[in-house]
């Protein structure tokens, strides 16, 4: 993530302060074909993050190894996403690695997005 958005970004410690999650400010949404992640922290040097996990891997793309299905806030490495993109999405080209931050993204309420949905859907799934 670029240094200006990581620079409006609280810090984990006060993102976790909101007693009310669904009024969380979510600043940035990456997303892959396995899920999407809103980000509402980020620790100081931008390499851990905490926010709202959709994760949902089917079992045969054998992703248990690097993610959890989740459906919850929890805090999730921007620095081991980042590794698998390099190493395994870049080099490779294995699709079930595309991660990509959403440049359009708004910094927006967590109620007020879209989380039911995957923004992107793993080729030939079913919609």
């Amino acid at each position: 993530m670029p240094k200006e958005l990581i620079s409006l970004i609280p810090t984990i410690n006060k993102a976790k302060e909101n007693p009310n999650l669904n009024e969380a400010i979510i600043y940035a949404h990456i997303f892959g074909v396995i899920g999407d992640w809103f980000i509402s922290g980020l620790s100081e040097d931008g390499k851990i993050a905490f926010g709202y996990q959709h994760v949902e891997a089917e079992e045969e793309w054998e992703m248990s190894s690097w993610f959890t299905n989740s459906k919850e806030w929890g805090e999730f490495s921007i620095d081991n996403m980042q590794n698998l993109v390099n190493n395994e999405f870049l080099k490779e080209k294995d699709i079930r690695f595309l991660i990509v931050r959403d440049m359009a993204w708004k910094p927006k309420k967590f109620a007020d997005a879209v989380i039911n949905q995957a923004t992107l859907n793993y080729p030939g799934s079913v919609i």
